[in-house]
């Protein structure tokens, strides 16, 4: 996933901004909420070597 996108929660999270990411080759079709602690998290553990190397 190469791109990422705000969307607007609405009455999923009550207003709050979600971090979302998507296919960036495939803009039409679906991707993926988190809220931003959650996108924090799974940042941080990329960072931390947690999935291994790339």
């Amino acid at each position: 996933m190469a791109s990422s996108h705000k969307y607007q929660a609405g009455g999923l999270t009550g207003g709050q901004d979600l971090a979302g990411a998507r296919d960036s080759t495939d803009p039409r079709g679906p991707g993926l909420r988190f809220a931003p602690a959650e996108w924090r998290a799974f940042v941080a553990s990329v960072r931390a070597g947690a999935f291994g190397t790339f």
